[in-house]
């Protein structure tokens, strides 16, 4: 059944960083879901918010494909105090297809390093399993 898509947005994931051995296979994998959207004339715009704007525009840079771009959603950058939103646009903007609105507020007590990452992915776990 076709849906007769032209946009699809979603979270890519946790980007890993330039330096994470992981990087290569999770870009491939990435690479091949905009190869099929692009076969299928589907934009694929991925929400920000979990890592910082730098790596998701480094990222979007080194994928190069023109059918990927980014659902702009400033609210997720504050939750999970990924950086400021307006610079976010700044660097962002000839890729933003879309934006998602809400509300938020950047969370007052703010964690370093690994504790940072485990607190953003106990969050992340939290919301998608209150959400089936």
């Amino acid at each position: 059944m076709a849906l007769g898509l032209a946009d699809l947005t979603l979270h890519a994931g946790f980007l890993p960083e330039p330096d994470d051995p992981g990087r290569s296979a999770f870009l491939d994998t990435l690479a091949r879901a905009a190869d099929l959207a692009r076969k299928n004339d589907i934009t694929l715009a991925f929400e920000t918010g979990q890592e910082t704007a730098e790596l998701l525009r480094n990222t979007l840079d080194e994928l190069q494909a023109p059918n990927l771009k980014i659902n702009f959603d400033p609210a997720n950058m504050l939750l999970y105090d990924m950086g400021d939103p307006i610079r976010a646009v700044e660097l962002l903007g000839p890729k933003i297809r879309s934006v998602h609105v809400k509300d938020a507020r950047r969370p007052q007590r703010q964690a370093t390093g690994e504790k940072r990452c485990r607190s953003v992915r106990a969050r992340s776990a939290s919301a998608a399993s209150s959400r089936h």
